[in-house]
């Protein structure tokens, strides 16, 4: 089986009006999916439709119930700032303990399940994918919105994503990571004088063979631009699911791969000349994941692609 083949077989994005990643390695991702140990990833690419018929079923007939008194206070602790000094350096910055310990906990409790996640279809990112959102105000585009089943989607933008009811805690931590506090936190952690907006707002969920192709991120209209990782749960070690630094596209050269992926963060300015990627997650290896990205408003230009590392 070839990545043709499985990308043949799986769904494609109907609605992409920009790309959101560039400077792929098609051979990197055909070594990749070559290989065994993507096996249990391929299989539920090939199996999309069925997956996702299955979801659906599971949707109706069984509902998660959290009561929203019972969901700790969620804060951003202040590893945060300590870290600010390396990221205004280097553009990217690993941080550990990120989330208070009773939100983190919580978190890990009740975690979302896979029922209420979009199966995997895309061979450059084969992971769940879930509680998508997207500030229609700035963003660049409508990745994948009709792959997502009906009920994960929503006619009009109320600010959350889908299936809220069920999952008070998702919503207290957006309302915690868009705070006015927040906010300001993460424009000073930039070390940039733009204004930072929540943008993009998604959880992840791995399989064995789980990748992330190295790629880098589209310009956006912003300025100012912070991409974070927040790692809720993972097994730890080597290809457990960090997102690493890279200076190329093909994991040569590696500047920096996280290890220790419960509540632990990575952070990076997409702008930066460097490659970001995820080795295939090894069996029987997992990684929970909640992705959030901060962009200033797109009235000023975007820097110049020498900001960021020396690479």
């Amino acid at each position: 089986m070839n990545v043709a083949e499985i990308t043949a077989s799986s769904v494609g994005p109907s609605n992409e009006r920009a790309p959101m990643a560039v400077d792929y390695s098609e051979q990197y991702v055909a070594e990749q999916y070559s290989s065994m140990r993507t096996l249990a990833v391929r299989t539920a690419i090939r199996l999309f439709p069925v997956i996702e018929s299955v979801r659906a079923l599971q949707r109706r007939v069984g509902r998660t119930s959290i009561d929203p008194a019972a969901v700790p206070r969620c804060r951003i602790s202040a590893t945060l700032e300590r870290a600010a000094p390396h990221f205004q350096e280097q553009r990217w910055a690993f941080i550990e303990n990120i989330f208070d310990p009773d939100f983190h906990r919580f978190l890990v409790e009740h975690w979302p399940k896979r029922r209420y996640f979009t199966a995997p279809f895309d061979v450059h990112k084969s992971y769940d994918k879930g509680f998508r959102w997207i500030d229609r105000s700035t963003a660049a585009d409508e990745r994948w919105g009709n792959v997502l089943a009906a009920d994960a989607r929503k006619a009009e933008d109320d600010g959350y994503p889908a299936y809220m009811d069920e999952h008070p805690h998702i919503r207290l931590l957006i309302d915690s990571l868009r705070s006015p506090e927040t906010l300001a936190r993460m424009q000073a952690f930039s070390g940039r004088p733009e204004p930072l907006l929540l943008n993009r707002f998604q959880l992840t969920a791995t399989y064995p063979g789980t990748l992330v192709a190295p790629h880098r991120d589209s310009p956006q209209q912003g300025r100012n631009w912070l991409q974070f990782l927040f790692y809720v749960n993972a097994t730890g070690g080597a290809r457990s699911g960090g997102t690493a630094i890279i200076r190329d596209n093909t994991f040569r050269d590696v500047v920096f791969e996280p290890m220790r992926m419960t509540n632990t963060c990575m952070v990076f300015d997409p702008y930066a000349p460097f490659f970001h990627g995820v080795r295939p997650i090894a069996f029987p290896k997992f990684r929970w994941m909640i992705g959030a990205e901060y962009l200033s408003p797109s009235d000023s230009p975007q820097p110049p692609a020498s900001d960021g590392l020396d690479l």
